[in-house]
């Protein structure tokens, strides 16, 4: 079973519907409030709480081995953006010197939310970072691996709004679920990833698909992210690669 330590206790809501939601199709998690047992990985949240329930639900059904996951968000250390990860590894380092200590895996998600924050985030990537698959980029410090990645797939190389709505929207767009397809395809006038979901949001409310009655689109993605697994790895393949390389750590 994976472990889930909560570094920031404003995370603790969304863990708490993400574990109530997967206990009704009899998938585990369990928070761990342990001192001082060692972290497998930490795991930095750079934008928003949607990133963290999509990241729980990926490892509650792609990790099969006992794994502590600890979560934060960097506004815990005062600093946000992908592309301020070096900067909060360096507060990590000096303010948080026990986690730091404690942590095998090391990795920083957010979004690029435009072409400037791309191209700072690319000139803090030294020689000697590499990318291991499209998006994410790999070194040791130490003893330590560090990752960094982004979400978001949909616009290739426009960085306008590299978010996870993207790769959400992506993945429910390419599940053989007629009824979920049908009422995609009825959104209209999109303006960017950001209004696709808030759109589909409301068009989910109280969404009946075979027996389960839904009441909000988050119940709905989880449920079908573990009914369609194998496609969920290819949707949000960045994220499905990092937590193999967590479970083999």
């Amino acid at each position: 079973m994976v472990k889930i330590k909560l570094l920031t206790p404003s995370l603790s809501s969304d863990f708490n519907r993400v574990k109530k939601e997967l206990d009704k199709y009899n998938i585990k998690i369990s928070e761990s409030k342990a001192q001082n047992e060692n972290i497998d990985a930490l795991i930095f949240i750079l934008d928003g709480e949607r990133d963290f329930r999509v990241i729980l639900t990926m490892a509650a059904i792609v990790l099969y081995c006992n794994k502590t996951l600890a979560f934060t968000k960097t506004s815990y250390l005062g600093t946000t953006g992908i592309d301020n990860w070096n900067t909060v590894l360096n507060k990590l380092k000096q303010n948080e010197s026990d986690i730091y200590r404690r942590a095998k895996v090391i990795v920083f998600i957010g979004d690029i939310d435009n072409q400037r924050k791309y191209e700072n985030l690319m000139s803090t990537l030294g020689n000697n970072i590499k990318e291991d698959i499209n998006g994410v980029y790999i070194f040791h410090d130490g003893d330590k691996i560090v990752i960094i990645t982004y979400n978001g797939d949909l616009n290739d190389n426009r960085f306008s709004s590299h978010e996870i709505e993207e790769d959400i929207i992506k993945f429910l767009k390419g599940i053989n679920e007629p009824r979920v397809n049908e009422r995609i395809s009825m959104i209209r006038n999109i303006v960017d990833a950001k209004d696709f979901y808030d759109k589909l949001n409301k068009n989910f409310r109280n969404f009946r698909l075979g027996s389960e009655l839904f009441d909000n689109l988050d119940k709905l993605l989880i449920y079908l992210m573990i009914r369609h697994k194998e496609y969920c790895r290819k949707s949000f393949y960045r994220l499905d690669h990092i937590l193999r390389l967590i479970g083999n750590s």
